[in-house]
């Protein structure tokens, strides 16, 4: 038999439908009543959903002889019953029975509602699990519509749901509670397809309200993929669900242009957004925006945006680095080049695998840096205070947005448990392919160690966003927590984790809601709490963070310095993946670059950027305020040639440089007045971040981003966090370690640079190159 999975979920993270609900009881927007009944459903939505308690249990079987159906017997189903429980139903009974119609029908809509919404839950299980075996599903049947009711008593009895939900059936096969669902999943051997919908086509109830036809969407490149879905879908969020996670930097807004796909088959309506974004040829070649696009039949498309597959995401330092000190700048890649992590959800490394078995008696932890973008992670011997090995992977939240306000408006807006399970889950593989790729047991594991900046540590646990997002800007905690790793990663089912379900899983600190755990960890990796020498950190990423001083005083800021540095709101920005253009150099007004990997060109990277605006002044080609050559002005300067047209620096990208750069320099320099010290008095500049591991510090002075002043005492520190992380893991005194960050947490006077007087003056003169 197989092994019975269980999902369960929360009323309140239900995402409700209202307009089903008002379908269910008949009442149109264009009803006299119908503000009436609205007011009623908010009053009452609350309450409701507090009622709600979806269960559902999942397992692999071999249809049975002998039953009349159109499943073949002896083929693989997936059996799933579902339910929201019976109190929703019994306060529904009750109104009905005290003359109260309105909140009954009400009560009823949603707990329908409900149930309908807990399948986007349960099929993310599905998926989950169809993955692990490599299969994938090519039919959904349902009782009464496509199989006799009496499969209803199989899949029940199968499931033991009367025993594990509390569930009863009836001797006409009907489930109670009222509010349930079965079903029988076909499976196939074929794992590029996933159809789960309901098909309402193959149901008699044509008046049915709840009726939305179901859909086929067929992705054909970069590779195949078909899925169902149903009508009035968004297809960016269809391709989300789907764990087909193209990138979309402005969550899904219609202004980054990065979620563009190609239809070759099928109607998809062309938007405002797409006409504004796309030529006449180029819409007439079927280019749409996925995130402006709704599903009104099945469609043929192709994925043309960089879905970021290998992206360069950097790990933890080298066992050399540890010996030598923090690495001198970069101009390009070389030396042993980051881990590359692939897209669709695979973590995994590109190196070959550990050749034998972990050495007995050792103990391991595992460090994590939670970013925005990446995701690294280290084996740590804590025995031989080395790292065993380091793997990486994009954060998949990213197709909910590039920054940390994005992804915090779509969790405020019903997407807070789907970023939950994303990371949760991301995680989880990190942490499983460190182990199985170097035999280690999970019960060699002591710690789990994570930093990272405090909206994706909340977005992990599923703490409250709110307070993040507006002012006064709090954070649910700040502090240093110790959890189990069940507590973590409550959902997670797979056998290799039952053994790690009391392992010790530590958050590190946080500072603020703009300076978070991430930056505490790189000031304890860098000896901040320790040095009498000041020094400077900064981590040239989109939040822009930034620390000066030593043992005896320390102050922080964050910078708003949006995407430029990561590729984002450049109009040919990538992530930094192979065949993106990440050096420049300019002679006789002709490009000259180079790409990561040598790839054929295919975006513009962060260190690309920078170069080409460097390149771009030292030409003559681009004045102090940024303007460009009047040449070059209307289509941009070409860079290089790909196959569907030239990759361009525009004007506009120029004033996304000047805006991210002007609020590091700013920021920097706040910190620098505020402490009362000029650039004469800092002993290091610590750079910080993948992208400032391979910046071209002297062209990044050039236009000004880094003082000329500081040049020869800025050194490139890689990936501070992990290397904190892994430091917290391997002192000798694990006491004073936790003693250590903390105290940097709360000894950290941070300065709002919003409220800062000079601020606003310093921003708009580092606008100039």
């Amino acid at each position: 038999m197989s092994n019975i999975i269980s999902v369960s979920g929360n009323g309140k993270d239900l995402i409700i439908d209202k307009d089903a609900v008002f379908r269910q009881i008949r009442c149109e927007k264009d009803q006299p009543l119908y503000q009436e009944i609205e007011e009623e459903y908010e009053k009452l939505l609350p309450s409701a959903l507090q009622m709600i308690k979806p269960e559902a249990l999942l397992g692999f079987f071999l249809f049975p002889e002998g039953k009349k159906s159109a499943i073949p017997a002896g083929s693989e189903v997936l059996y799933m019953i579902g339910t929201v429980g019976s109190e929703i139903s019994d306060r529904a009974s009750e109104a009905f029975q005290k003359g109260d119609y309105l909140e009954g029908m009400l009560l009823d809509g949603i707990g329908s509602a409900a149930l309908y919404a807990f399948e986007k839950p349960v099929f993310r299980e599905i998926r989950r699990i169809c993955r692990e075996k490599h299969v994938g599903i090519i039919r959904r049947f349902e009782a009464s519509a496509h199989i006799p009711m009496e499969l209803q008593k199989t899949v029940y009895d199968a499931l033991q749901a009367g025993e594990k939900l509390d569930m009863k059936i009836s001797e006409g096969y009907m489930l109670d509670p009222v509010k349930s669902s079965c079903q029988v999943f076909l499976v196939s051997k074929d794992d590029s397809v996933m159809y789960l919908t309901h098909q309402c086509g193959d149901c008699e109830r044509k008046d049915c309200p709840a009726r939305r036809e179901s859909v086929t969407v067929t992705v054909k490149a970069p590779a195949a993929y078909s899925f169902s879905t149903v009508t009035g879908t968004n297809l960016l969020e269809a391709l989300q669900e789907n764990e087909l996670f193209i990138h979309a930097p402005c969550g899904g807004k219609g202004r980054c242009k990065k979620c563009a796909v190609r239809v070759l088959s099928g109607n998809i309506g062309i938007s405002a957004a797409d006409r504004a974004s796309f030529s006449g040829e180029e819409l007439q070649d079927g280019k749409r925006l996925s995130c402006q696009a709704v599903l009104t039949g099945s469609c043929e498309i192709e994925l043309i945006t960089d879905t970021e597959e290998n992206m360069q995401a950097l790990g933890s330092i080298t066992e050399q680095t540890v010996k030598d000190g923090p690495r001198a700048h970069s101009n390009a890649y070389k030396d042993d080049p980051p881990v590359k992590c692939p897209v669709r959800s695979e973590t995994e490394n590109r190196r070959p695998a550990a050749s034998g078995k972990a050495d007995a008696g050792r103990e391991y932890g595992i460090a994590i840096d939670l970013g925005t973008t990446t995701l690294a992670f280290s084996l740590v011997d804590i025995n031989g205070k080395r790292v065993a090995d380091t793997c990486t992977a994009v954060n998949r939240q990213r197709s909910y947005g590039a920054d940390v306000i994005t992804r915090i408006e779509a969790s405020l807006n019903q997407k807070a448990e789907i970023l939950a399970a994303l990371i949760r889950e991301d995680l989880l593989r990190g942490i499983e392919t460190l182990l199985s790729r170097n035999a280690v047991s999970p019960s060699a594991l002591r710690l789990i160690g994570i930093a990272g900046n405090t909206t994706m540590l909340h977005l992990l646990m599923g703490y409250p966003t709110k307070g993040l997002g507006v002012f006064p800007f709090t954070a649910h905690t700040l502090a240093l927590e110790k959890k189990s790793f069940r507590n973590v990663f409550p959902d997670s089912t797979r056998e290799l984790f039952a053994a790690l379900s009391d392992i010790p899983v530590v958050l590190l600190p946080g500072c603020s809601v703009f300076v978070g755990a991430d930056i505490v960890s790189g000031l304890f990796s860098l000896g901040f709490h320790e040095n009498d020498e000041i020094c400077a950190l900064i981590d040239l990423g989109t939040n822009g963070e930034m620390a000066v001083g030593n043992k005896g005083r320390l102050l922080v800021t964050s910078a708003a310095a949006g995407p430029a540095f990561e590729g984002g709101n450049i109009e040919y920005g990538t992530g930094s993946i192979p065949g993106a253009i990440s050096s420049v150099t300019i002679r006789d007004r002709k490009a000259f670059v180079r790409t990561i990997e040598d790839g054929a060109p295919c975006g513009i990277c962060g260190t690309g950027v920078v170069e080409t605006a460097a390149e771009l002044l030292r030409a003559g080609l681009m004045d102090e305020t940024g303007a460009l050559d009047e040449s070059f002005l209307a289509e941009g300067f070409p860079l290089a040639q790909r196959s569907a047209g030239k990759i361009v620096f525009t004007a506009k990208d120029i004033r996304e440089l000047q805006l991210a750069k002007a609020a590091i320099r700013a920021g920097f320099e706040v910190l620098l007045k505020r402490y009362g010290i000029g650039f004469e008095a800092l002993s290091r500049l610590y750079i910080a971040g993948g992208f400032g591991y391979y910046l071209n510090t002297e062209k990044a002075s050039e236009i000004g981003m880094i003082p000329k002043e500081l040049l020869l005492k800025t050194e490139a520190v890689g990936n501070s966090s992990l290397n904190g992380v892994i430091r917290f893991m391997t002192e000798e005194n694990p006491d004073h370690a936790e003693a250590s960050v903390k105290r940097i947490a709360e000894s950290s006077e941070e300065i709002t640079l919003s409220e800062d007087p000079d601020f606003g003056e310093l921003y708009i003169e580092h606008m100039m190159f």
